[in-house]
């Protein structure tokens, strides 16, 4: 069985890039709220990581991608379930191979294998960073078993979720979402084939402190073989008196992103 990969669309990666500062009636402007779109893309991305990272080291499964030449340190509680395994990336931090610095702690408590149906996975982060950005918050994720199509999926629950910026800018995370890995699971040593379909929902509060929801109104699918990532895919952005959609694409491998404030479509990139 494969190591799962919970796409990153890295925290670099979901930069986008856009010119213009044209304010609103309530002082916010277009630049704000392309902010809070690549707050949400840097969310997914944060709390994703995690989980990937958890999945890599969990199982103990050694393919060219988990040949990182940044190697944390493992200690896994016992070779039987239930177990709880500490993946340590020190306090200096160390650079992977996909260009992300990441120090601090990834502790699981896990009481199944991954793959098996009803298995449970806690996975929380002690002093965790990623790029600078400080992580919290606890996920659950569960293994539901496969589909009416026969695919394997996992409801994920994201609580406590934090994100505080290196400029001390704080967003705040609860969600809860379903993914379904649509394409791969035939092929376990071979993870750049992987693709997941996500849906589901997400609340918090933005770096002006102000409430916002997220709904995937279209499913968001990540392609591990991308270096983009999210090919696809559309969630909406709900911020007093404005609403913000980031539309993904249609499923091709490249940053193209378009964001519609209020009716009105903005063309943005995500750079590495």
């Amino acid at each position: 069985m494969k190591t799962l990969k919970f796409f990153a669309i890295a925290i670099s990666a979901a930069v986008l890039t856009f010119s213009g500062c044209k304010k609103d009636n309530e002082g916010l402007t277009t630049d704000d709220m392309i902010q809070d779109a690549k707050d949400e893309a840097s969310a997914d991305d944060a709390f994703d990581d995690a989980v990937s990272q958890a999945d890599r080291y969990d199982n103990g499964l050694k393919s060219d991608l988990d040949k990182d030449k940044c190697a944390p340190s493992v200690n896994i509680s016992s070779t039987n379930y239930p177990r709880t395994i500490t993946i340590d990336f020190g306090s200096e931090g160390c650079e992977g191979t996909d260009q992300r610095m990441r120090k601090g702690k990834i502790i699981i408590n896990a009481s199944a294998p991954f793959y098996e149906a009803n298995s449970v996975r806690t996975i929380t982060l002690e002093n965790y960073y990623v790029d600078d950005f400080k992580i919290e918050g606890k996920r659950t994720v569960t293994n539901m078993g496969t589909n009416t199509e026969g695919k394997q999926y996992h409801t994920v629950v994201l609580e406590g979720g934090k994100i505080t910026s290196p400029e001390d800018e704080i967003v705040t995370r609860e969600a809860n979402r379903t993914r379904v890995w649509v394409e791969g699971d035939d092929t376990p040593y071979n993870i750049l084939d992987d693709k997941w379909s996500i849906t589901g929902s997400a609340t918090g509060t933005n770096r002006r402190g102000e409430d916002y929801t997220a709904n995937i109104t279209e499913p968001l699918i990540f392609r591990i073989g991308c270096r983009w990532k999210l090919v696809q895919g559309k969630v909406a952005i709900t911020i007093p008196e404005h609403s913000i959609t980031i539309n993904y694409g249609t499923g091709d491998c490249d940053n193209t992103t378009l964001v519609t404030i209020d009716d009105v479509e903005h063309t943005v990139n995500r750079t590495r």
